[in-house]
């Protein structure tokens, strides 16, 4: 039908509304009109901002919608990360570029975009750019597509990383330079000692990353990926530790030692020609865990294996902040994961064909509240499930999309709550938390039927504390599971420095994110300060924060 109302656009910064915009607006019968409201950022550094848009009827809210806005020069700082891992020719790239951007990502990751894992642009017998081409595992290609999806991600202020293996020659039946491999027998010089990795239709033959010529080779071809095809950066992978020896000798490599240093000379080396080249790292299980993190990698970035459980993540995001206070964390970590046997064997359990929502939101929830993020976020609406990017079953449907854009949206409004990060102010408060309820068992280590407890402090004061729903769920983060049992009503009596002058919830479940105030009562007992408050819904994750009355005394 015609329509005649009022779109009103808000802006606001945690509980502080910035900006408040109404346009009138008339449709004829089956009419559409976009409207472009221009706003003015204020002029602070990495800060996220809440954008609220209501129609109005007669004065009256007949619909909303929320979204968020990062402000950062550099992405490092809230590393938001996706991917792409198909190159075709004729894809969008655009509309590709587009799609993730949807979720506020802010680093791509090419997946798998390159000719072999030792020369990377593709080449033909000349030594001329091919545009198509058939990678070593037999996937064609387009390097058209893949400078084409680099430039649309940066268009839409996203940067472009490069995939690359960091010791991988996957040349025919033995490498290219044998004296640069990494052999499982000291002394060797026999094709058949170096270590492998069997790629399917193809080998990988593993370098010494260590070995000077290897490294003058590989970093060469990064540097080409980043000057011919326009890359920002480079994402390091590895083969998961493993001790080997140097060319014929019983020298071993120590990965441990090696891994950082081959790290920081990349960095080094790409920055002579690109000064803001972006280097990251897979600690695969963790293995190296402190070197990486203190090594020149632009963020602690780690394929989780040997940690099943939520409370196993969290441990794993603590002992990042143990060595690197400030440094990014970022997972790859694959729910509701099929090994390649199960999707080998036509007697398997069919696959299902999508994932499992409360597996992955609770998953989001658990990493986002202990301020780290993950790599989960494709093309084409697809969510990893596996370590090989391109396997595409379950999927994510329409529902499950929608509660991640929710999910990503809240993450950037309230990212200044959430993210400890290179001179922020808020730092983990955890383990000092004092807080009890009345009504519900609470946990700070996300035990089984209980609400997962998570604070943390700002020097002017601030508390944050973050609920997550347990009650009824599976804590074992790959399996799928049932939603949360809803809560309703719960007390919570938290002590603070200080008081309180106001008390905000705001969630994702609601599909806006939005603040709220929470009526609060203020008391002192024996051991100091406090607040007592309710409640109302607790689904999957709430984030409440209490302003202090003023700074504290120290």
């Amino acid at each position: 039908t015609a329509f005649t109302g009022t779109v009103q656009l808000a802006v606001s910064h945690l509980g502080t509304r910035l900006g408040l915009i109404r346009k009138p607006v008339s449709l004829p019968q089956g009419g559409r009109r976009n409207l472009s409201i221009p706003w003015i950022t204020p002029g602070g550094d990495f800060r996220g901002y809440g954008v609220d848009v209501d129609l109005l009827v007669d004065g009256q809210v007949r619909d909303s919608r929320s979204t968020a806005l990062d402000v950062s020069s550099d992405w490092t700082r809230f590393p938001r990360m996706g991917f792409f891992s198909q190159y075709p020719a004729g894809a969008d790239a655009e509309s590709l570029a587009a799609g993730l951007a949807k979720f506020h990502l802010n680093a791509i990751q090419f997946y798998d975009w390159k000719w072999t894992h030792d020369r990377l642009v593709p080449r033909d017998a000349a030594g001329r750019p091919l545009n198509v081409f058939t990678q070593v595992g037999g996937r064609v290609q387009s390097f058209a597509a893949v400078t084409a999806k680099v430039a649309a991600v940066q268009k839409l202020n996203m940067a472009a990383l490069s995939y690359n293996l960091m010791y991988g020659d996957s040349g025919g039946d033995a490498p290219e330079h044998v004296e640069w491999a990494a052999f499982k027998k000291p002394n060797s010089t026999t094709p058949g000692d170096i270590r492998q990795h069997d790629a399917g239709s193809y080998k990988i033959w593993v370098m010494d990353v260590s070995n000077p010529d290897w490294k003058q080779h590989i970093f060469g071809q990064f540097a080409e990926a980043l000057a011919t095809a326009g890359f920002d950066g480079i994402h390091l992978d590895n083969l998961g530790g493993e001790w080997c020896y140097k060319y014929n000798s019983d020298t071993g490599i120590p990965e441990r030692e090696e891994f950082p240093r081959f790290i920081n000379e990349a960095r080094r080396f790409l920055r002579q020609a690109h000064p803001r080249a972006i280097v990251t790292h897979n600690d695969v299980m963790g293995n190296y865990l402190p070197e990486i993190a203190r090594s020149a990698a632009d963020v602690y970035y780690s394929e989780v294996w040997s940690r099943d459980t939520y409370r196993d993540l969290r441990e794993n995001i603590r002992e990042v902040r143990a060595v690197h206070p400030a440094k990014p964390v970022v997972f790859a970590a694959y729910i509701n994961r099929r090994t390649w046997d199960d999707m080998a064997d036509p007697a398997a359990p069919p696959l299902p064909s999508f994932i499992n929502d409360a597996s992955a939101r609770l998953m989001a929830a658990c990493v986002f509240a202990n301020g780290a993020f993950r790599i989960e976020l494709g093309d084409e609406g697809h969510m990893l499930v596996n370590e090989y990017f391109p396997a595409r079953t379950p999927r994510m449907h329409a529902g499950l999309a929608r509660a991640m854009r929710d999910l990503y949206d809240f993450i950037v409004r309230y990212e200044n709550l959430l993210f400890p990060a290179p001179g922020s102010a808020l730092r983990e408060a955890t383990d000092s938390l004092r807080i009890a309820s009345t009504t519900h068992a609470l946990s700070k280590d996300a035990g089984r039927e209980t609400v997962w407890t998570l604070a943390g402090r700002r020097a002017d004061g601030l508390h944050t504390l973050n609920l997550i729903n347990l009650y009824g769920v599976d804590t074992l983060w790959r399996n799928a599971c049932s939603n949360p049992v809803p809560q309703t009503g719960l007390a919570l009596k938290i002590h603070v420095v200080g008081p309180a002058r106001r008390v905000w919830l705001a969630t994702p479940d609601d599909g806006l994110g939005r603040p709220r105030e929470l009526p609060f009562q203020s008391g002192t007992d024996e051991t100091g300060a406090f607040i007592t408050l309710a409640v109302p819904l607790l689904e999957f994750w709430n984030l409440i924060w209490i302003e202090p009355a003023a700074p504290p005394a120290e």
